[in-house]
């Protein structure tokens, strides 16, 4: 006789009962399905094997209600609970929002039973997986496993909720020491916060011990992590290659090769592994989705910025992942593309979405500030900007590092270099900015501006922003000057301030409006035309 439903009311001493008995009574559970007669189903089956709090949600919008509402310890959802979210989407945003904690149980349900679409819910770490139809018996053993590793690591699992590192890798030790059976589980999170200490070669020390017994794929992963820590980058991208010519269906290898091609300049390649693994899953995370975005900015490659930040904005749309960052990237480049009706519809729609997101009142006006720039509309957007500015001085941490160069840009547009520069000061000492941003900073500010943990980059920072007025005021003189003396050494000399300005400000809107200008001198004198130019190695 089938005795796994036993098991589960083994884990916490509980005696054996009929329906309604045994631990599963003493649990919450969220069935998430939208068939009700299927929802009815799977919660027959969960009533046969001893639960009795049962909740059901018939969408994505109920589950991230519910789970919000009451902290499930077990939830059941479909893969393809509905149309704009399915079950690997669900767990990516309850797992990044802290809706659900790491101990509760999370099984994705599924009627597909093609392998790759299996493993691919693999990726956002669900505790298991049911293919439909289930029997009460398979119900039960995948959530006597679940349950069981769940309650060994429970207090890893807590330490690991409130980022205390340390005291997780005191209580993987334990795990080790107690209980064996999940040694794997206790030696992965063990290394991944030793990692996260900087503890590198520790936790390098633990992928090569597994790996020399085993063939786990995530420690040789951890293991070629631990490489590139150490700067062996060669080391690091052979190990990671091997791994993903013999493990191509493990998907956070592209990641870590798409990151050591991005940081070597090979932007294509980066992407290429980027979309490899979203082939792979079927369906990218949203963080992955960003990434791919923000290496084609890098790489110049607006449109494909564009096609990919729509799909981030369509995914994360009534979500708690919704982000006002991806709404205003979206929106500058479709203005850099001069698609500006497309962007006014992006800034409506930030304007309706994010009315209860953080700092959403600061990017609505911000979005707003582009578009009426990029209609010509000086005045609306110059009226956007100060309220921008105003809740900006009001609250700056709501803002992002992303949003406060968007902010940043649109002051220099108007000519307020100095305001710029003190509002990019405050990012230039934040580490780990996005490629976007780097490119964006060393598009302004000269190559060598790189994020510091010091001051220095803010005062450097300073120092081009009041030399990078000098030159663009100096230029303007030297055009109007032009007006009533014309002659080959004053044009020449002006094309030099052109070319001195457009090299450290190529996007303000008074460097553009002063070769138009040049321009117009030049042809009534008789003069030759000037195509924007930039210093190869400017001084």
């Amino acid at each position: 006789m089938f005795q796994s439903h036993k098991n589960i009311n083994a884990l916490t001493g509980k005696p054996d009962g009929a329906r309604g008995g045994g631990a599963l009574a003493g649990l919450r559970v969220l069935i998430a399905e939208r068939h009700f007669s299927v929802r009815t189903w799977m919660r027959e089956q969960m009533s046969v094997i001893g639960a009795t709090s049962i909740s059901m949600a018939a969408n994505a919008s109920e589950l991230m209600r519910m789970a919000r509402t009451l902290p499930y310890d077990i939830v059941i959802c479909d893969h393809h609970l509905d149309e704009k979210r399915d079950g690997q989407q669900l767990l990516e945003e309850l797992r990044f929002q802290h809706i659900l904690p790491l101990r509760s149980v999370f099984i994705i349900a599924t009627a597909e039973r093609k392998y790759n679409h299996v493993v691919a819910a693999a990726e956002f770490a669900p505790d298991d997986y049911l293919v439909k139809p289930y029997t009460p018996e398979q119900l039960s053993v995948r959530l006597d496993r679940s349950l069981r590793k769940k309650k060994a690591l429970r207090q890893v699992f807590d330490h690991l909720e409130k980022a205390d590192h340390e005291a997780a890798i005191a209580a993987c030790d334990d795990v080790v020491k107690q209980t064996p059976r999940y040694l794997l589980d206790a030696l992965r999170i063990k290394a991944e916060s030793l990692v996260t200490l900087g503890r590198v070669e520790e936790a390098a020390a633990i992928y090569e011990s597994i790996v020399s017994t085993r063939a786990v794929p995530w420690a040789r992963m951890g293991y070629a992590m631990t490489l590139q820590r150490q700067k062996r980058l060669d080391e690091a991208l052979g190990e990671a290659q091997r791994l993903n010519d013999e493990h191509p269906e493990f998907i956070s290898v592209y990641d870590m090769l798409a990151q050591m091609h991005e940081e070597a300049g090979e932007y294509d390649k980066a992407i290429e592994c980027l979309e490899r693994a979203s082939a792979i899953t079927s369906s990218s995370t949203t963080e992955r989705l960003r990434k791919i975005a923000d290496i084609a900015e890098a790489a110049g490659d607006r449109p494909k910025v564009i096609s990919t930040m729509k799909r981030v904005v369509e995914r994360t749309r009534k979500s708690s992942m919704l982000k006002v960052d991806d709404y205003l990237a979206l929106t500058r480049s479709l203005i850099d593309e001069e698609r500006l009706d497309e962007a006014a519809k992006v800034a409506e729609e930030l304007r309706a979405e994010a009315k209860n997101a953080k700092a959403g009142a600061i990017g609505t006006e911000v979005a707003a500030a582009m578009v009426h720039r990029g209609k010509g509309q000086m005045v609306e957007a110059k009226n956007c900007l100060e309220r921008v500015l105003g809740l900006f001085d009001s609250a700056p941490a709501e803002a992002t590092d992303a949003m406060a160069m968007e902010i940043a840009e649109e002051a220099a547009q108007h000519g307020d270099v100095g305001r710029a520069a003190a509002i990019i000061a405050k990012v230039s000492v934040k580490s780990a900015l996005p490629s976007r941003i780097k490119s964006r900073l060393h598009a302004w500010f000269g190559s060598e501006t790189e994020p510091e943990e010091t001051g220095e980059a803010a005062a450097k920072i300073s120092r081009k922003a009041v030399l990078a007025e000098q030159i663009v005021l100096s230029m303007l003189d030297s055009i109007a000057a032009l007006e009533d003396d014309w002659s080959d050494e004053t044009a020449a000399n002006a094309r030099e301030k052109l070319i001195d300005a457009f090299t450290l400000m190529p996007r303000d809107k008074r460097v553009i409006n002063a070769h138009i200008r040049y321009n117009s001198i030049a042809v009534k004198h008789g003069g030759l035309r000037h195509a924007p130019t930039t210093r190869t190695n400017p001084q």
